[in-house]
């Protein structure tokens, strides 16, 4: 007899799965469809990991949001996995915003990937113009925030920054103000109803065409 162990890396618990080909739907299952914030937000075609893609850019004090997020994910469990890239990352550069407009929340800070005012990663892993999967979690108390399958902090959320609103709001790259703000691209965005694990995060895909051999 032997014990086998199954490491899956994604859970079954998938709210949505956008991929921006040419529209603001999710491919898996029947979430609303995001929304643009702003006028400008255009599909362009880009080199993202191996691959050309079409992906949804947006300019400088624009962003996307899904409303609302109740029958996608809990207000207070998820995992959220973007893959996108900023134009700017000097200075706060907002990632995600839970409060319908608040100070709190995910930002890349010089580089570095900051849960505002909690936890702040140790090295910058955000580079301008550069392709990179953020993924953050949260089991019901613990937050911890990812940058291309590596841990970046881990803190216990007493406060409930990381906690929607009643208003059902999940605002992506669109800050409270116009100051901590950058133009950018994004490929792909996923929110699950449930925390991934560390090693279900280390393995967990990007795009459906990143490692893919071509023939030329």
């Amino acid at each position: 007899n032997k014990n086998i162990t199954a490491n899956f890396g994604i859970t079954n618990n998938s709210g949505a799965d956008y991929q921006f080909q040419l529209n603001l739907a999710s491919s898996a299952g029947s979430p609303p469809n995001l929304q643009d914030i702003g006028v400008g937000n255009s599909y362009a075609t880009e080199p993202v990991d191996t691959c050309s893609r079409i992906v949804r850019q947006f300019p400088l004090h624009n962003g996307l949001h899904l409303q609302p997020t109740a029958g996608v994910i809990p207000t207070n469990i998820y995992t959220i996995v973007m893959l996108f890239r900023l134009d700017q990352t000097n200075g706060y550069r907002r990632l995600i915003d839970f409060k319908a407009g608040a100070n709190n929340g995910l930002y890349s800070y010089n580089g570095r990937l900051y849960f505002y005012p909690s936890a702040l990663a140790p090295a910058s892993t955000i580079a301008a113009s550069n392709y990179v999967q953020v993924v953050l979690t949260r089991d019901g108390t613990n937050v911890v925030g990812y940058v291309n399958g590596t841990p970046q902090f881990s803190f216990t959320d007493s406060a409930e920054y990381g906690v929607l609103t009643s208003a059902n709001d999940l605002r992506f790259f669109k800050d409270d103000g116009a100051t901590d703000e950058s133009g950018g691209a994004v490929a792909r965005i996923r929110l699950y109803a449930a925390a991934m694990t560390a090693s279900q995060i280390a393995v967990l895909d990007r795009t459906d065409c990143a490692g893919v051999p071509h023939f030329l």
